[in-house]
């Protein structure tokens, strides 16, 4: 244009509406170029745009195929019910009870040990081994003691009847195995060791060719006389 200048007012009170005035500014100055001047009174009128004109972007959030289809853990948490308390709260009276009614075993025969038991026979044999050992069956409860008094284990007993013929047997299945000399089945006395590798022993006895051990069992349970079982082996103590 010459000499002549087209003032434009656009009122943008956005910045989209800046960009729309400024559209507009150039779309209306090409064409005032494209006939030549423009009339002294020509006059643009302002216009108010719409920040509606301009469409808005859309967003989206996208996950790898791998994340969205990732299961969810749970943890399976559940209360205890009163129930389970109640069982477990019987199940330690109960211990209670049976370890109260163990040390009232060994207390009595700890205080009668003298009248219930009778001394040794003056000689060592597989009888009188035998004999003093039954003394103890049903009367003296399991424990990990070797005497009437403190209750017997199982290797407890085997020392306790040997000690009383004079002789020394350690403590530990093992170890009263590894002090006698194994036999074999049809070689086994009354009075032998009836022996499960590191696990159990006890004395043997015949009875109308029955092979029973007098053993101390296992807790809750006192000294008894049963028939072996299994495949132990048989030690001899010289």
């Amino acid at each position: 244009m010459t000499g002549r200048h087209v003032a434009v007012r656009v009122r943008a009170r956005t910045p989209r509406q800046v960009v729309t005035a400024a559209a507009a500014i150039a779309v209306t100055t090409g064409l005032c170029a494209s006939i030549g001047a423009a009339p002294a009174s020509a006059t643009v009128i302002p216009a108010t745009f719409s920040s509606r004109t301009i469409p808005q972007p859309s967003q989206s959030l996208r996950l790898a195929a791998t994340v969205a289809a990732a299961p969810v853990a749970r943890d399976a948490v559940a209360a205890t019910s009163q129930a389970d308390l109640d069982a477990a709260n019987a199940a330690a009276a109960a211990a209670a009870a049976a370890a109260a009614a163990h040390q009232a075993a060994i207390a009595a025969v700890a205080g009668r040990a003298g009248a219930l038991f009778a001394p040794p026979a003056a000689a060592r044999s597989g009888a009188a081994v035998v004999a003093y050992a039954e003394q103890y069956v049903g009367i003296v409860p399991y424990s990990t003691g070797a005497s009437p008094a403190a209750g017997f284990q199982c290797d407890g007993i085997t020392q306790w009847v040997y000690a009383a013929f004079g002789v020394h047997l350690p403590r530990g299945v093992t170890a009263q195995a590894d002090s006698g000399v194994q036999i074999s089945r049809d070689q086994v006395q009354d009075g032998d060791h009836i022996v499960y590798p590191h696990e159990h022993i006890g004395v043997a006895h015949l009875v109308d060719g029955t092979l029973n051990i007098i053993d101390s069992p296992d807790w809750g349970r006192t000294v008894s006389e049963r028939p072996a079982w299994g495949n132990p082996t048989f030690i001899r103590i010289p």
